[in-house]
């Protein structure tokens, strides 16, 4: 992650390139104050205030806290890479130093997967995963609330959590057939393995890749057009072809 991924996080602010590690505090607040070193030769950001670190590289292996408020979710980030936070010194997003467990669930919930280390992990206020990468092959609900729908989707790559733990978007492990309709019909298509697909919440697919030649109804005229093997498309609601 760059510094300026993270820092989409801020507006714009000023910056300095350290000439020696240095610490700085991270929230705004002096209490409780949050203080990081970062690393020598690096960029970190301020806020507006022009006293407050919201990003920059972590000199060392340096554990913090990814929840926002009292509460206290302890995780180690690992050095030499950067860390963005958020007003309250809390992380909003950082690279793992270690093998983590950590939860996709907003609020008491629970639906925990293990995230290999270095991997770069985006967190919600409550310290609940919104996107990580896989440690291994995994099989994932892509519908939200009671109903399932599992997909098994790549290690090693990001996937991207709605704030109930189910699947918004990921890499398929392999070759799948995915519903492309809304609500209760079926339109079965087959995707490609080690793309990227993305799911609406009743886990129709609205994006994919085709693993095999299809010919399928364009949303617009609804004709019928031949599509080849590798084609990337994103589809209606309807399951028609957007075009």
């Amino acid at each position: 992650m760059s510094l300026r991924d993270a820092d989409s996080y801020n507006r714009v602010m000023p910056t300095e390139t350290l000439r020696a590690d240095k610490s700085f505090r991270v929230s705004r607040a002096t209490s409780p104050t949050v203080t990081v070193t970062f690393k020598k030769g690096t960029e970190v950001a301020f806020r507006d205030d022009g006293r407050t670190v919201s990003s920059g590289t972590v000199a060392d292996d340096t554990t913090l806290d990814p929840m926002v408020g009292s509460g206290r979710l302890g995780i180690k980030f690992k050095g030499d890479t950067v860390v963005a936070f958020r007003d309250d010194g809390s992380v909003a997003s950082g690279t793992l130093a270690g093998d983590t467990t950590l939860d996709t669930v907003v609020g008491t919930g629970r639906r925990s997967f293990e995230f290999p280390r270095g991997t770069a992990v985006t967190f919600r206020d409550d310290g609940s995963v919104s996107s990580g990468t896989l440690d291994r092959d995994a099989t994932l609900d892509i519908m939200v609330g009671s109903g399932r729908l599992n997909v098994g989707f790549r290690m090693g790559t990001v996937v991207t959590f709605r704030e109930d733990g189910s699947v918004s978007s990921g890499t398929l492990a392999d070759d799948t057939t995915l519903d492309t309709v809304v609500g209760t019909g079926r339109r079965g298509i087959r995707f490609k393995g080690k793309t990227v697909a993305t799911f609406r919440d009743d886990g129709a697919v609205s994006s994919g890749t085709l693993s095999d030649d299809a010919t399928l109804t364009t949303h617009l005229g609804g004709t019928r057009t031949h599509f080849t093997a590798g084609t990337q498309l994103r589809f209606a609601q309807d399951g028609s072809v957007e075009t």
